[in-house]
């Protein structure tokens, strides 16, 4: 544990990644009077958006940044899931191997160290969340009971708003728990006992509530959501070039080779069920995010440890095959860490030479791109105020791949069009009108298609500025400063 720790803390010295720093972004933004869902805007509901809310609070009460206070907050409720879990789970899983050393350490490994950039990701607390009352029915199987009534309340408040911080998608694997142990049980009971229910029905009371106070949500962004954004669905094959995806994919399938006709398989196989309810989680959302994996690969890689350690202790199986079997599971396994880690890595390459912003005292800014990961955590690192209500551009980029697909009726395809002109038009305006002093714009290969549709009937739109750095991946413009005759006018 001490030394995922020490890794863990060492990774943490990067940046953190687009999707954390918008959101540490946008709750620095509503604590100074904006209005979620109506002056910044975030694609997902509340819940998940409030889980940076305490880092934000203690970055207005201590001389520390929004970032660092965040992290904090993210390893204090990872210690209070595995604290729990270990304090759930009973002693021994086999006759040999202690239960922390199975389930916890690996927990921890992924948690602090193969997660990389995934650390802070709303996917992965969900995950972490869900371990506790994974370990009440892993405690129930081997016949200990279902835990003390304060553990499981503990359990229960986690599973809740794990389920919460992705609704409804993240009940699954709730559901699935349920529908094992009743078929173990044939009896409803579980289900109460375990408090795997009163999980259910208190994560659906959390969104619920969190969609009253954000009432915006469910208006013009769910809408927005529901005509371009959940439409859009990669070919499945995209999945098989994003190595943490094909991790998971390894891991589930050498647990199934594993279990297969052992006789201790049941808290492997419930750890493996509760991978596969992720798994299957990711083809749903039809869009494979390399971060989408990673509930799936914490709970495979220790449906993996317990499937090693049954096959290491099953006693019918000659010595030399055991061994034989350690060898060539645990080299998979170490292949399938390393390209989870590998898989995680969220960031594109950021941009190294920032000498243009060393004269500049919190710039105004936003974007010209279609992925958030060019605009943050960019503005962040040069201490720029964003002025957009979104990172990027994503509302046009979801427009046009609904207006590329062959099976859109007349009727979708002008509404794909309308959001897209709706967008383009906003986004022109708010640098004519606001005139930010810097615009970070994308020129990798894939987003030419922006900029040329951005100065489409308005090719002045960037008369204004210059260009002050450009890579391969990041073009910099800075307005430049009006002459004096206008400025003393507009003044």
């Amino acid at each position: 544990m001490a030394a995922s720790l020490v890794i863990s803390l060492i990774l943490r010295q990067q940046p953190v990644t687009p999707d954390v720093s918008w959101l540490i972004t946008m709750y620095e933004r509503i604590l100074a009077g904006e209005t979620a869902y109506i002056d910044i805007f975030e694609t997902t509901p509340p819940v998940p958006m409030l889980l940076y809310m305490p880092g934000a609070l203690i970055a207005m009460l201590l001389p520390v940044s929004t970032e660092t206070a965040s992290y904090f907050t993210v390893y204090i409720a990872y210690f209070i899931s595995l604290t729990l879990t270990a304090r759930i789970l009973p002693a021994f899983i086999t006759d040999e191997i202690s239960s922390r050393w199975l389930i916890i350490t690996p927990a921890i490994f992924f948690l602090f160290v193969l997660s990389y950039d995934a650390f802070a990701q709303r996917e992965t607390i969900a995950a972490a969340f869900a371990l506790p009352i994974t370990a009440v029915f892993v405690r129930s199987m081997a016949g200990q009971g279902w835990g003390s009534t304060p553990l499981r309340i503990g359990a229960i408040i986690l599973g809740a708003l794990s389920i919460a911080i992705k609704p409804p998608l993240f009940a699954l694997p709730g559901i699935v728990l349920g529908i094992y142990a009743i078929s173990e049980t044939r009896s409803l009971r579980p289900l109460y006992s375990s408090g795997l229910a009163l999980a259910g029905i208190l994560g659906i009371s959390l969104t619920a509530i969190s969609l009253a106070i954000y009432p915006a949500y469910l208006g013009d962004m769910t809408t927005l959501m529901r005509d371009i954004y959940v439409p859009v669905r990669e070919p499945l094959a995209v999945a098989l070039g994003k190595p943490a995806i094909v991790a998971a994919m390894g891991m589930l399938m050498a647990c199934a080779l594993l279990l297969s006709g052992s006789k201790k398989a049941k808290p492997a196989i419930i750890f493996a069920l509760v991978a596969l309810s992720y798994f299957l989680i990711i083809p749903v959302q039809g869009k494979y995010f390399g971060y989408h994996a990673a509930p799936t690969c914490l709970f495979g890689l220790i449906a993996l440890s317990l499937a090693i350690a049954n096959r290491l202790t099953e006693k019918q199986e000659p010595r030399r095959n055991r061994y034989q079997s350690m060898a060539i599971f645990g080299t998979a396994s170490a292949w399938l860490a390393a390209q989870t880690f590998l898989g995680l890595d969220d960031r594109i390459q950021p941009i190294e030479d920032l000498s243009w912003s060393a004269s500049l005292e919190q710039p105004t800014a936003l974007a010209i791109t279609p992925y958030i990961g060019v605009g943050f955590p960019l503005a962040r690192d040069i201490d720029a105020v964003w002025i957009d209500r979104i990172h990027s551009q994503w509302a046009m980029n979801y427009a046009r791949l609904n207006m590329q697909r062959t099976d859109l009726s007349d009727d979708e395809r002008e509404l794909s069009a309308g959001y897209f002109n709706r967008e383009r038009n906003r986004v022109r305006a708010l640098i004519q009108e606001d005139r930010p002093e810097i615009i970070i714009q994308s020129v990798y290969s894939g987003t030419e298609w922006l900029n040329v549709a951005m100065l489409e009937g308005a090719e002045h739109l960037l008369d204004d500025y210059e260009i002050v750095s450009e890579d391969p991946i990041y073009r910099i413009w800075q307005r430049t400063p009006l002459p004096t005759n206008l400025s003393a006018s507009a003044n």
